[in-house]
């Protein structure tokens, strides 16, 4: 649900600034089910994906990539997010560092 939900905000600030946009996301699944290669079993996944879709129209053209959360560069964005969220007192998503010096 996070995953989708991140999806639609940064989908919404998209909006404002361009019609042509890439989505890299680290969740397999929700690109193969945007893909359309998934069904959606779980039922409080399909209002989420119905809101993606309903944005998708706003673009001319929108692409979903998927990237392992334990890229490199995934890695470094996941801490940049946890920089951000402890400065401003929510709670931290734990991750291992030692992969980022590897």
């Amino acid at each position: 649900m996070a995953e989708y939900e991140a999806l639609i905000m940064a989908l919404r600030m998209a909006i404002k600034h361009t019609k042509k946009v890439t989505c890299i996301l680290d969740s397999e699944l929700v690109v193969k089910q945007l893909l359309g290669e998934y069904r959606i079993r779980d039922k409080k996944l399909l209002p989420l994906f119905l809101k993606v879709q309903k944005l998708q129209e706003e673009f001319e053209e929108i692409t979903y990539r998927y990237v392992s959360r334990w890229d490199r560069f995934q890695l470094i964005a996941d801490e940049l997010v946890n920089e951000e969220l402890d400065s401003n007192d929510f709670k931290k998503i734990k991750r291992t560092r030692w992969f980022l010096r590897n």
